[in-house]
């Protein structure tokens, strides 16, 4: 079944935008965030125009190609991931650039509740959408999550859904190098987390349209669906594994309907009760083990240091019930050296 956006008129002229050097410096730049000390960061700030003038030539001959990938194993929790890195120059560049002209086509598309890589929808939006569903106080959780979801992406099917909001040819063909330069989407392209968004739009439209499912959210691959009837979600679950079927991807055997009340909702860091909300178990204890680390590397760093280390959990347990927590692992020598940096935060809250 088709979104209600679906039916927009498909995008042209797109290619043209691309190989614009005014958008090529700005990918550069937006790129570059958090990676000043890489050499390949350093060599184009050296001389910016001229290899801002190379991406483009490369772009307007048609001659770009995706590099060579390297691969690097990573523990993710619980998880060991596998990275594939590109150089940072061309290709990290022109996936943001592809990003910056394309993302005003695809973001209308996505539904509303679904929340990874969005501007604006990070976790604080998707906490306070759940909110405003648990305020209807669900019975019931269908938690869910689709097994090996970027491995998984069929590159055939990722290519026709692109088609659905693109008629550029040439920007068509060079979205469809980049998605054949390796099988599925590989974690740790830029492009993979709107591509990932892409590909399951048509079920996120399915569940929201056609099965109904109001309180339905989604996070990269992680979904929930509250409801009051625990024999609908059952029968929901079984039709989900037939529509995925059809994206060559699988649920999860850890799939659960539970009671609500009982165990909270599990989603984006946090666990939802009807009446209060708490932060996951597995951030409570990585921000007593980084608490923990200051603690005892204290003449070791440095007051930027710590609150980096720190002040990240202080936007998790703001908007929760989790005062106690943070008044139980963050001292005063912390609060002081934070409240230097941000006024807002008082050892008292």
């Amino acid at each position: 079944m088709l979104g209600k956006n679906e039916n927009m008129k498909r995008a042209s002229g797109l290619y043209g935008k691309l190989c614009n050097p005014s958008v090529i410096r700005v990918a550069h730049e937006l790129s570059k965030l958090g990676k000043g000390h890489y050499r390949e960061v350093k060599m184009v700030d050296e001389d910016v125009d001229y290899y801002c003038s190379v991406i483009v030539d490369e772009l307007r001959q048609g001659i770009y190609k995706t590099s060579k990938y390297k691969e690097v194993s990573k523990h993710d929790g619980r998880k060991m991931r596998v990275i594939h890195k590109l150089p940072y120059y061309p290709d990290r560049i022109v996936q943001t650039a592809i990003v910056l002209v394309c993302r005003d086509i695809w973001e209308p598309h996505f539904i509303r509740d679904t929340f990874q890589s969005i501007p604006k929808r990070g976790t604080s939006d998707a906490r306070k959408r759940v909110l405003r569903a648990m305020k209807k106080k669900p019975r019931f959780a269908l938690k869910m999550d689709i097994k090996k979801f970027y491995p998984s992406v069929n590159n055939d099917i990722l290519k026709g859904v692109l088609r659905r909001k693109i008629k550029d040819k040439r920007m068509l063909n060079l979205l469809d190098e980049l998605v054949d330069s390796i099988s599925g989407l590989p974690i740790g392209n830029y492009t993979s987390q709107y591509f990932g968004n892409l590909y399951l739009t048509p079920f996120d439209w399915w569940m929201k349209q056609e099965k109904g499912a109001r309180f339905y959210f989604r996070y990269c691959d992680d979904m929930i669906v509250l409801s009051d009837n625990k024999s609908w979600l059952h029968g929901l679950k079984r039709e989900c594994d037939e529509y995925l079927s059809k994206y060559d991807l699988k649920i999860k055997e850890d799939w659960q309907v539970y009671d609500v009340k009982k165990e909270g909702v599990d989603f984006c860091g946090y666990r939802f009760y009807h009446g209060y909300t708490l932060l996951r178990t597995s951030i409570k204890k990585k921000m007593k083990k980084r608490c923990n680390f200051v603690k005892g590397n204290w003449l070791a760093l440095s007051e930027v240091k710590i609150v980096n280390s720190i002040m990240s959990y202080w936007g998790w347990i703001k908007p929760v019930n989790a005062k106690n927590l943070w008044r139980s692992v963050v001292d005063a020598k912390i609060i002081r050296i934070l409240r230097n940096t941000n006024p807002n935060v008082k050892a008292d809250i």
